[in-house]
């Protein structure tokens, strides 16, 4: 035999045993001195003995040993329990002999000198284990089952003792008493529960059962029971996603390229684990990574380069060699961690990169599974110079050109920078019209070709600015009106009470037409005649003009048209903050204003009174703010005062439009208070042509859609809210479009605002 590959020892080089007493031992100790992992066996042998008949004089354990790693001992413990020889008297030489399986081609033999003296009478007893190796996983129960057998003459009382397992594993105890008659054998179980937790550990547990009585020399069997591994071990990485670098990546850092997981490993089994782990998909590998055990110096850099050299070349080989090189011993239920640290190199501008990469746990033990056995990680890195710092100008050249454009709802230099007090849809909804405080108008493109849905307010066009023909006077535009049909020329009444004409077509720097009112009172309310040759105006003073129209296109140099008298006046004692025209033929007026007054006169003004509508009362300080009519249904109008009541008329009602005298008798077909709560002005109405619809807008900000019903009545008690404003709405206009009603408001908030809101086709339709 090589003894450079195994080195055998015995404890004991003579013994003395005297056959029926106390059995003797001795240890043989064999080391493995080869290059591999090596299992053993031993084989004692007798000289002289007759290798045909067999005698049971010895025990040996382990029987084979399991694979010892080079360097590692292991050690056989030998019972002679019997003669080798039986009836042999003297010294006898016992040959070990020393087997194994990956050294096949070596065999090493000891002797063992062993002097037998004469005996005592052998016992009657005799032992037998069924099964001498048993193999349970924990929270099983096993029988251990052996065979006794008496063959003297005499009843004998023995117990049967099991020794060298946890007494409190088994069931029935440790020893049972049991009486055998002459020549008889009986066989006596051993009831063993494991515990199902992890805290038995996985391994050999040899044990000895050993049957005595008064009568006998005590016998004794060996047996083994392999606890089997079972559980897992819990593979777990935090954090899943790291950044370098961790702290303000906004920031330019030009050092930090390193970051750390931790890997953490959860020893849920009954078997110590000698755990590390490895990267995985080649194609996403960081430049240097390597693992650190906290418990032990880091792992030099040496190992890193020849790791990745052999990943290059065979990957499972890369494990291995890592496996054997670092790793962390976990015990049964305690928890590890490894750091696992990459250095990356980072580039210098550019996007934030992204890479994904696994890492995989490597235990020593492939019977464990591992749970979460593989962890996909992210890893962000951000160039050392912030895409912001490149960008930063950009952004803040294309904000400003945002803020100071006309995309940007709030931008200083468009749209109304004062209260906006009336506004008014085009016949088609295409287009719209808006009036301020500000003293300008504003034509705003309701299809933004195609925009509409990406900005708050669409794109308008160019603004006609009231103030700039005239410096001196006080010109905020109270009224906006389109002339029906065509929709090219606009009316704008002022705070001055001066009335203009602008054409839409042409040049918006001047006023076609100037229509001045001597008493120089604010314009509340206006309305073209339906053939659009005249324009009738509501003032403050409680006059009522009507104007007959004169379009020529003004050639004047100085921006200043001649001034046109009005053709036909009315006066009367309130103040009339909304005239419309009522009727099938269009020829009547309905005027509205202070002390909620609501009546009917003739639109050539020749009435010397106006007959009212209904038995509304009011003093000085009640107003009817607005009136609206439904184009389709001339008799249909809705009224809304300062004290926050809407109310629904129809003027077909007792035969009221044909003898005004009767008027008086009419009551509203619905009326109620836009704010149950408290009373707050309602300073507009709109209401659609089919008269279906109905909008309103007042102090509260809050502009609201009434749904009504055929008769004028509301379908439903509580209105839609459309649209909250901040500030108190003054103005609102409604068009029904291909299924959609288009809302449109605006206010104290300087804004305005179209909402559409998709609806299904009432009963009113």
């Amino acid at each position: 035999m090589n003894t450079k590959e195994i080195e055998i020892k015995l404890s004991e080089h003579h013994l003395s045993f005297q056959p029926g007493k106390e059995p003797v031992y001795f240890e043989i100790y064999v080391i493995n001195l080869s290059h591999q992992f090596a299992s053993f066996q031993v084989i004692l042998e007798a000289a002289g003995s007759d290798k045909n008949t067999i005698v049971d004089w010895y025990t040996l354990t382990p029987d084979i040993s399991s694979k010892i790693p080079p360097g590692g001992t292991v050690t056989f413990f030998v019972t002679i329990q019997k003669n080798p020889i039986p009836g042999f008297v003297g010294s006898l030489d016992i040959l070990v002999k020393l087997l194994s399986v990956e050294l096949e081609k070596n065999e090493h033999r000891d002797v063992l000198q062993l002097t037998l003296t004469p005996g005592i009478e052998e016992s009657s007893l005799f032992i037998k284990l069924l099964n001498n190796r048993f193999k349970n996983y924990p929270g099983e129960t096993l029988n251990i089952p052996v065979q006794i057998e008496h063959n003297g003459v005499y009843p004998v009382n023995i117990i049967a003792t099991l020794m060298g397992l946890n007494a409190t594993w088994l069931i029935e105890g440790a020893s049972q008493h049991l009486q055998l008659p002459p020549q008889s054998h009986k066989q006596v179980i051993f009831k063993c529960q494991l515990p199902s937790d992890n805290n038995v550990i996985s391994q050999v547990y040899p044990f000895i059962i050993r049957v005595e009585s008064e009568e006998n020399q005590p016998k004794e069997v060996t047996g083994n029971l392999e606890v089997l591994p079972t559980g897992e071990v819990i593979f777990e990485v935090t954090p899943k996603k790291q950044t370098i670098p961790q702290k303000f990546p906004w920031i330019p850092n030009f050092k930090v390229r390193e970051t750390t997981y931790i890997l953490k490993f959860y020893n849920k089994s009954n078997l110590k684990q000698l755990m590390s782990a490895s990267l995985i998909n080649s194609d996403t590998l960081p430049q240097q990574w390597h693992t650190i055990n906290p418990s032990l110096p880091t792992m030099s850099l040496l190992v890193c380069e020849i790791y990745l050299k052999l990943w290059q070349k065979n990957s499972i080989a890369a494990s291995l060699f890592l496996k054997e090189n670092h790793f962390i011993a976990v015990e049964t239920n305690q928890t590890k961690q490894l750091e696992l640290n990459l250095k990356i190199k980072r580039h210098w501008l550019g996007r934030i990169k992204t890479l994904f990469f696994s890492v995989s746990a490597l235990n020593s033990d492939q019977r464990i599974d591992i749970q979460n056995n593989t962890q996909l990680l992210k890893l962000v890195i951000h160039p050392k110079i912030p895409l912001w710092l490149a960008g930063v100008a950009s952004f803040l050249l294309l904000f400003l050109w945002y803020w100071l454009s006309c995309f940007n709802p709030y931008s200083p230099r468009c749209g109304h920078q004062a209260p906006i007090n009336s506004l008014q849809f085009n016949g088609r909804g295409l287009n719209a019209i808006s009036g301020s405080d500000d003293q300008t108008i504003i034509e705003w493109n309701l299809e933004g070709f195609g925009w509409q849905k990406l900005f708050i307010n669409p794109i308008f066009s160019p603004i006609i600015n009231i103030g700039k023909t005239d410096k001196s006077k006080s010109k905020s535009v109270r009224v906006v009106r389109y002339q029906p049909f065509q929709n090219n020329v606009i009316a704008a009444g002022l705070e001055n009470g001066e009335i203009e004409l602008w054409d839409l077509l042409n040049d918006r720097h001047c006023p076609r037409s100037r229509l001045i009112d001597d008493a120089a009172n604010r314009v509340l309310d206006m309305t073209f005649s339906p053939d659009s040759q005249f324009l009738y105006a509501s003032y403050g003073s409680g006059h009522i003009r009507k104007w007959k129209l004169n379009l020529n296109t003004n050639n004047s140099l100085d921006c200043n048209p001649i001034s046109t008298t009005s053709s036909k006046e009315k006066k009367f004692n309130f103040a009339i903050y909304s005239l419309v025209f009522v009727g099938d033929n269009h020829n009547l007026l309905a005027l509205g204003g202070q002390y909620n007054k609501l009546c009917l006169i003739d639109n050539q003004l020749t009435d010397t009174s106006c007959d009212e509508i209904g038995q509304i009362k009011g003093g000085d300080q009640d107003y009817i703010h607005d009136i609206a009519i439904a184009e389709n249904k001339p008799t249909r109008i809705v009224t809304a005062d300062n004290r926050g009541r809407i109310q629904g008329w129809d003027l077909a009602d007792n035969n009221c439009l044909n003898d005004l005298a009767k008027c008086q008798t009419i009551k509203p077909r619905d009326q109620w208070n836009e704010n149950p709560d408290h009373s707050s002005p309602v300073y507009s109405l709109a209401l659609s042509k089919n008269g279906c619809y109905l909008v309103s807008g007042g102090e509260n900000g809050k502009v609201l859609l009434w749904i009504l019903n055929a008769n004028g009545s509301r379908a439903f008690p509580q209105p839609k809210l459309i649209y909250p404003s901040p500030k108190s709405i003054n103005s609102v206009d409604v068009k029904v479009i291909n299924q959609k009603i288009h809302i449109l408001s605006g206010g104290d908030e300087t804004k305005v605002h179209r909402n559409i809101y998709t609806f299904k086709r009432s009963e009113c339709e």
